[in-house]
């Protein structure tokens, strides 16, 4: 998808001894060809963005405005998704909007020092803004103007780190201004909050997440309490919340570690769990489930145990 870049916003935010953050320059339309680097970096960095997964992907995951997103939030009164707005519609000079926004990332807990870029863009011919956080090489940490502008690619550690792409484009083409999208890579259940909670973005987690939450609740009602029988997994189905029914768990058999869908061990539907004195014995079949043993009477394969989900307890089986 082609990337028309409008503006382009570069900040040092600086979180040592004293939270300041300092404009190294906002470059309007017209300016951005006379900053090749910039431009180069900018685009290569804002399409890897637009390129992520934002529906199926613990490090790209899409977040929904918290009702404080439409509190002031500072003394001029600018509340997070007014502001988002006017400069998304471009109603006028941006350059102290940019600036705002800016500042507003070091207002967050454990912000990190380094560079953040502010890009008014237009994807698809709707308009959007990008925010990219990035890192400085450690021996340009107190970089000089020109040498951002100049050697921007290099002044950069790495790769795309963190992204934030608003309002949220979904594949099909609708735009939702009530969510927006969030990069952050190598994410898992202990991903920085910090980056999310910028914009004043709800928590927005998986269901592997959603299921550790579960798990952890000291709530002696929640519904995975240690079943005594596969008959409860009927009780525990209606209990839990449909969300959780996509969560991987990985389940310990005899040294050997199987990932299973919770959705799937609880209707049984690929997933048998079968009883004995012994303890627990987990079963998992294909779309048909056919165990077949060679019948040497008969000279012939033969299937065993065509209805395995009827078996609740391994002496049964046997």
């Amino acid at each position: 998808m082609a990337i028309e870049i409008n503006t382009i916003g570069l900040f040092h935010c600086r979180a040592e001894s004293k939270a300041v953050t300092n404009t190294i320059r906002i470059i309007e339309k017209d300016k951005i060809g006379d900053y090749s680097t910039v431009e180069d970096v900018t685009r290569k960095m804002i399409g890897r963005l637009i390129g992520k997964d934002f529906v199926d992907s613990k490090s790209a995951r899409v977040h929904d405005f918290t009702p404080q997103a439409d509190d002031a939030r500072d003394v001029d009164g600018h509340s997070t998704k007014d502001l988002l707005d006017t400069v998304l519609n471009r109603t006028g000079d941006i350059t102290e909007d940019l600036e705002t926004l800016a500042s507003w990332y070091l207002q967050t807990d454990y912000a990190q020092s380094g560079l953040l870029l502010i890009a008014h863009i237009t994807t698809g011919g709707r308009p959007q803004l990008a925010f990219i956080k990035a890192p400085f090489m450690d021996d340009a940490y107190e970089p000089d103007e020109n040498r951002v502008l100049t050697e921007m690619d290099q002044v950069i550690k790495g790769d795309l780190k963190k992204g934030i792409l608003y309002p949220r484009i979904t594949p099909a083409g609708d735009v939702r201004k009530n969510q927006a999208c969030v990069y952050q890579s190598q994410s898992s259940q202990r991903y920085p909050k910090h980056w999310y909670q910028y914009l004043h973005l709800e928590p927005s987690m998986t269901a592997d997440e959603e299921l550790s939450n579960a798990l952890d609740s000291d709530e002696e009602s929640q519904p995975l309490s240690d079943p005594t029988s596969t008959e409860e997994f009927d009780e525990i189905e209606r209990a839990i919340n449909p969300e959780l029914k996509d969560a991987v768990i990985t389940i310990e058999i005899a040294g050997m570690e199987v990932d299973v869908r919770l959705g799937e061990l609880l209707r049984r539907e690929r997933v048998f769990l079968v009883e004995n004195d012994s303890g627990y014995h987990l079963i998992i079949s294909g779309d048909k489930p056919k165990i077949k043993f060679y019948d040497g009477s008969e000279g012939r394969y033969r299937e065993l145990l065509p209805d395995l989900d009827s078996y609740d307890q391994l002496e049964k089986v046997e």
